[in-house]
C-alpha cells in the first residue's frame, strides 16, 4: 500500500491540472456556438471547483486559488483511493461510481433535459478521468501480483 500512495497522488494531482489548461486554451469567449457550450461543460466536469468561483470576478487570483483548490480535492482523492485501494475491482468500483456523480452532475447542469445534455462534454471527461483511475488500477494490480507470489 506504501508504495501506491506517492504514485496515486501524483496521477490526481496532476490530472487536477486539465480543467485549468482546457479553459485557459479555450477562454470562455473563444469558440462561439454549440461547441462553447460543449467545452464550458467539460470545464465544469473537470474542473470541480470552479464552482466555487462563480460569484468572483474572472481574474488570475480566483483562477490561481481555483486551480490550487482543485490540486488539493484531487490529492486528496488520489491519498483516499490509495487508501481504500487493496484490489482492482476497488479501483473500478470508485471509478463507477464517479462516472455516476459525473452523469448526475451533466443532467443537473442540464436542467435534466436530454436536448441540452452535452453527450461529448461527458464522454471527454470520463475517458479523462479514467486516466489517473488507470494509473492506481495498475498499481494495485501489480502489488497484488507481487504479494500473491511472495511466501
Amino acid at each position: 500500500m506504501r508504495r501506491r500512495i506517492l504514485p496515486s497522488i501524483v496521477a490526481f494531482s496532476l490530472f487536477a491540472f486539465a480543467g485549468p489548461v482546457i479553459r485557459a486554451v479555450f477562454p470562455p469567449a473563444f469558440p462561439p456556438g454549440n461547441s462553447k457550450q460543449q467545452i464550458t461543460d467539460l470545464v465544469l466536469l473537470v474542473w470541480p471547483t470552479s464552482f466555487l468561483g462563480i460569484e468572483r470576478p474572472v481574474d488570475s487570483q480566483t483562477q490561481l486559488t481555483l486551480t490550487i483548490f482543485n490540486v488539493v480535492f484531487f490529492a486528496a482523492l488520489g491519498l483516499l483511493l490509495a487508501v481504500i485501494a487493496k484490489r482492482p475491482r476497488a479501483v473500478l468500483i470508485t471509478y463507477i461510481a464517479t462516472c455516476l456523480l459525473l452523469t448526475a452532475v451533466e443532467a443537473w447542469a442540464s436542467g435534466y433535459t436530454l436536448a441540452y445534455f452535452s453527450w461529448s462534454a461527458l464522454g471527454a471527461a470520463l475517458f479523462l478521468y479514467a486516466l489517473p483511475f488507470c494509473v492506481v488500477a495498475r498499481m494495485v494490480y501489480t502489488d497484488t501480483i507481487v504479494s500473491a507470489t511472495l511466501p
